[in-house]
């Protein structure tokens, strides 16, 4: 409608002015003036709407095209110099081959010299320089220009820029279709993508019979044509996750298209990962992207995505086998982490996790390992201490040798492995030396960031940062001489009440972008959702440091592609209800064809009371799982969920 009074020359004061008289007549009806009431606030809206659509600028055509070879490893970068409105308004577009089945596409808007600047890359595993060199040429076919390798064609238009991919055979994989930029967005905290705007945006041709599967862990049909989906790391909401909720936990900005023979082209696939982090929105056929569409954009950096040919065939095996060897392969687990596991929230002393271990010998139960949740460290259960507070790497008065239990229960082959945080409480032996040496996430004014979340006041580590991974691996290392665990679930990492860190809080990210506090790269605008994948890492890295020759058990709540190097994840709270049992299996398998291979459930539901029939079926479904763990809350007056508690027939 805004182009509809745009064209006609009806500037939007006129049609307030019209409105207005309307609404003001000294004798219309009630129901006139609400009617004419409303229908200022529709048009208002739509020309704010128009409005802010307006700032978005469109990527221009392609003013000139080089070569360079990259210093790592010799491969062709072929760069496109691109005009989008005027001298000071040039961007820059690099297209190289990791692969013959593997090119990357970055290009970034508005910039001065239109340099592709150097940004924080955790999610990728294998860069540049361990690929096997690949050389591009450029053949200019007038309004385009092809670039080839052994399996695919690149075809790059020059007005405007866009880049397709083609099969040797001349038949599109997937086609470009418009790419937008708005460079005077600015990401602001905000409740999902209700402001409508972005960074960047980019829109292909989605054909009306595409599948499209992956984005990880989310519910409903694993066939996300016609969604719209948050790739976010949810920092709140997620307790009883509903099937359509989005986002949750973990997210991976990568996805399958599936499309089927017809027209004389053979089935195929691809696949898209858009290596940004700010708050990614996928839009498949829906609302953002418009019918005939899909779109991905982002609230900051750079529109930077590796598009996956799946070898010459295009499989989805094939496009899997590169996206994992990109951005990591799954880690190799010890035997015993796939075998059955307990947990509660919590075992509130030594004793009862060593009567579960005694439990499952007598009961004939292979249980391979025990899982000790956050009141172990709880000093509320410890009369000696009066904070009241957690205190990392500790155990309370109900534990008074834990070393003794972790060694009873190997005897009956049970490893322990303890839940550790991402995170302290002021209160916390260890708080004042990690502020003082700076591991904490900062406000945009350089003070530590301290939030109540449901335990009470936190400050979040910094895991962007070498100096203060090395320190809190070093506590674990020294707590692990103590008390030999077998691994480490790291919990709360979206982070819990992610929310509540400012926007544009700051982290070290190793000094990469020195002390500017208005430089997003190293704001958490752009690290949110990297921080379980960082948490996992360091984690990981502490077990191996400590136990060089064994492989190490990490388990995280939350995190986004590339945990899968690190970590086993799983589903978070759900309830008994069969419900949870139906709508857990795609998500599940939305998240290990995303890359997440291991991955699991709480068995019976994170709450309630599930019978004998339905633990009995929740355990049927684990144990096809690769991590197979009956977890509860114990808060609620739930009852014990072990299957030898139940009794015959169960």
């Amino acid at each position: 409608m805004g182009s509809i009074l745009a064209h006609d020359g009806l500037e939007m004061r006129t049609v307030r002015s019209f409105l207005k008289g309307i609404a003001t007549m000294q004798k219309p009806s009630s129901s006139s003036r609400r009617i004419a009431q409303l229908l200022l606030l529709s048009i208002t809206l739509i020309f704010t709407a128009y409005s802010a659509r307006a700032a978005d600028t469109q990527v221009g055509s392609v003013t000139n095209v080089t070569t360079s070879v990259d210093p790592t490893n010799g491969s062709t970068v072929v760069l496109f110099w691109i005009n989008d409105g005027g001298t000071a308004l040039n961007s820059k577009a690099a297209v190289t081959a990791y692969a013959d089945d593997v090119i990357r596409v970055r290009y970034f808007f508005y910039n001065i010299d239109g340099n592709l600047w150097p940004k924080e890359e955790p999610m990728v595993a294998k860069p540049l320089g361990q690929w096997p060199t690949k050389t591009l040429t450029v053949v200019d076919q007038g309004s385009t220009y092809l670039l080839s390798t052994p399996q695919l064609d690149v075809v790059v238009t020059k007005s405007p820029f866009k880049v397709d991919f083609k099969d040797k055979s001349g038949f599109y994989l997937s086609q470009d279709n418009t790419n937008f930029f708005n460079s005077a967005y600015i990401y602001q905290a905000q409740s999902g993508w209700t402001s409508g705007d972005y960074k960047l945006k980019a829109a292909r041709v989605l054909p009306s019979n595409q599948a499209i599967f992956g984005l990880g862990e989310y519910g409903g049909p694993l066939n996300r044509h016609g969604r719209e989906m948050e790739v976010w790391t949810q920092g709140t909401g997620t307790y009883h996750w509903g099937e359509f909720q989005n986002p949750v936990y973990m997210n991976m900005p990568f996805f399958y298209g599936v499309q089927p023979a017809g027209g004389g082209v053979p089935a195929f696939v691809y696949g898209i990962f858009f290596n940004n982090p700010c708050r990614p929105l996928f839009s498949f056929g829906s609302t953002k992207s418009g019918a005939g569409n899909l779109s991905y954009e982002a609230g900051d950096g750079q529109m930077d995505y590796f598009f996956f040919g799946g070898g010459t065939n295009h499989t989805m095996a094939g496009v899997m086998d590169r996206y994992s060897e990109l951005t990591g392969r799954p880690t190799m687990l010890p035997k015993w982490a796939f075998g059955y596991q307990i947990s509660r929230f919590s075992y509130l002393d030594q004793n009862t996790v060593t009567n579960r271990a005694n439990e499952a010998t007598a009961a004939n139960i292979p249980l391979d390992a025990i899982h000790l949740d956050i009141d172990y460290m709880d000093q509320n259960h410890d009369q000696n201490i009066s904070d009241g507070q957690l205190h990392q790497l500790s155990f309370n008065s109900n534990y008074p040798n834990p070393g003794q239990m972790a060694a009873n229960c190997a005897a009956k082959g049970v490893k322990i492995v303890p839940l550790i945080e991402p995170w302290l409480e002021p209160g916390d032996p260890m708080y004042g030396e990690a502020n003082g040496l700076n591991h904490f996430i900062k406000d945009n004014s350089s003070v530590t960031v301290t939030r109540s979340i449901y335990v009470g006041n936190v400050s979040w580590f910094d895991f962007s940062s070498t100096p203060m991974r090395q320190w809190w691996g070093g506590k674990i290392g020294n707590w692990l001489n103590s008390f030999p665990f077998a691994g480490i679930w790291n919990d709360l990492t979206e982070p819990e009440g992610g929310d509540s860190i400012p926007y544009d809080g700051l982290l070290w990210c190793d000094g990469h972008y020195g002390l500017s506090t208005t430089d997003s790269r190293r704001q958490m605008s752009n690290e949110r959702n990297y921080f379980g994948l960082r948490s996992s890492q360091c984690s990981y890295e502490a077990m191996l440091t400590k136990y060089p020759n064994k492989r190490p058990f990490v388990l995280s709540r939350s995190g986004n592609t590339g945990l899968q190097r690190y970590a086993v994840s799983w589903s978070g709270d759900t309830t008994t209800d069969p419900f949870y049992r139906r709508v857990t299996i795609p998500f599940g398998l939305s998240s290990m064809i995303s890359g997440a291979a291991w991955y699991g459930h709480d068995l019976g539901g994170f709450d309630g009371n599930p019978t004998g029939e339905q633990i009995t079926r929740w355990h049927e479904f684990g144990s096809f799982l690769p991590y197979f763990r009956e977890h509860a809350s114990g808060r609620n007056g739930d009852i014990d969920r072990e299957p030898w508690k139940y009794g015959e027939p169960y």
